[in-house]
C-alpha cells in the first residue's frame, strides 16, 4: 500500500526533466538519433535526443518524465471534495476533485498553485509560446462563468480488469473503487509519468495510487 506522504513543495522544478519519444521509422533520420528503444512501449517507438523543441519535433509522440533518476512523480493532495463520483468512459476511470473553497483555504489554494506551476513549467519544455499555448490541455477545470470552484481531473489506472489503486477507509475496510460517491472527502496519492501528444494537442494526466476517506 502505498500511502507514504509526498510533500508537493518539496519538487525541485529545476530538475524535472523530459524525454522525447518518436515514432519508430528507420527510414526517416530522426530514427537515427536515437540511443535505445522503449521496450514497455514494444519498440513501437525510439527516444530521441537530438536537441530539438519538442514543439517543433513533428515525429514526436511523448514525452517521458525523469525526475532524480525515477520515471514518475509523485505528491499527495490535501483532503479534497470528490465531485460526480467515479466516471466511467469505456474502459476508462477517472475522478473529479473540488478546489473547494480555494479563496480561503490556503492548503488548497497552495496545492492549486502548485499543480499549476507543473502546468507552466511543462508548457515551456514543450516549447509552447502565448499564440500556442491552448495546444496544452489543462487538467484543472472550471466552469466558463466560474461560479463554481475549479477542480483537478485524475485517471484512475485500470489495468488487467481491476484498479491499481489502494484504497483506505478507517470505518469501510471492504470499501472499493466504486464505493467512492460525489461529497466523499478524499485525500490522494497522485503522480504524473509522461506528457502524451494527441491530435496536436498535448496531455499530461495526473494519475492515482493511493485513496484514503475521510468521514
Amino acid at each position: 500500500m502505498n500511502n507514504k506522504y509526498y510533500n508537493p513543495s518539496n519538487i525541485d522544478f529545476s530538475k524535472i526533466n523530459y524525454i522525447q519519444f518518436i515514432e519508430k521509422d528507420p527510414k526517416n533520420s530522426e530514427h537515427n538519433i536515437a540511443k535505445y528503444q522503449e521496450n514497455i512501449f514494444k519498440k513501437d517507438y525510439v527516444s530521441c535526443f537530438k536537441n530539438k523543441i519538442p514543439y517543433n519535433n513533428l515525429l514526436l509522440t511523448h514525452l517521458n518524465v525523469n525526475y532524480l533518476g525515477t520515471n514518475k512523480i509523485h505528491i499527495t493532495t490535501p483532503v479534497m471534495k470528490n465531485i460526480f463520483g467515479i466516471n466511467k468512459r469505456y474502459n476508462s476511470f477517472d475522478m473529479c476533485l473540488s478546489f473547494h473553497n480555494i479563496c480561503s483555504d490556503s492548503d488548497i489554494k497552495g496545492f492549486y498553485d502548485i499543480i499549476k506551476a507543473f502546468e507552466y513549467s511543462q508548457m515551456v519544455q514543450i516549447g509552447l509560446t502565448e499564440k500556442t499555448q491552448t495546444d496544452y490541455l489543462s487538467q484543472i477545470k472550471q466552469s466558463d462563468d466560474e461560479r463554481y470552484d475549479p477542480y483537478l481531473s485524475i485517471k484512475l489506472p485500470f489495468r488487467y480488469n481491476k484498479f491499481d489503486i489502494d484504497i483506505y477507509n478507517k470505518d469501510y475496510s471492504a470499501m472499493s473503487i466504486m464505493d467512492i460517491r460525489h461529497g466523499n472527502m478524499l485525500r490522494c496519492n497522485i503522480y504524473i509519468d509522461k506528457i502524451q501528444k494527441y491530435n496536436g494537442k498535448y496531455i499530461c494526466k495526473w494519475k492515482c495510487s493511493y485513496i484514503d476517506v475521510f468521514p
